[in-house]
């Protein structure tokens, strides 16, 4: 999973890269909401608190691979405030 943070403190951008033989697409589970189809490039909407998302790649056979997770804890803050000044 590659991360990149968006304008602002409560968007992250995921980019998923697998070596999956035969892969059809990726599956993303957001804060334990359920696995949905997702394409390689995610939008991550953050929440003050803890944040987890867990993403699979799937096979044309419909074989799940082994989940990659990522976890988040989200301080909101106004933009900019952790500068010094």
């Amino acid at each position: 999973i590659n991360t990149t943070q968006g304008y602002g403190n409560d968007h992250l951008f995921l980019e998923f890269e697998t070596y999956t033989p035969n892969f059809s697409h990726y599956e993303v589970n957001g804060c334990g909401s359920g696995w949905k189809k997702a394409e390689e490039r995610w939008s991550w909407h953050l929440v003050p608190g803890r944040n987890e998302v867990e993403v699979r790649a799937v096979s044309k056979l419909g074989v799940c691979g082994k989940p990659s997770k990522l976890v988040v804890n989200h301080v909101a803050m106004p933009l900019n405030e952790w500068d010094v000044k």
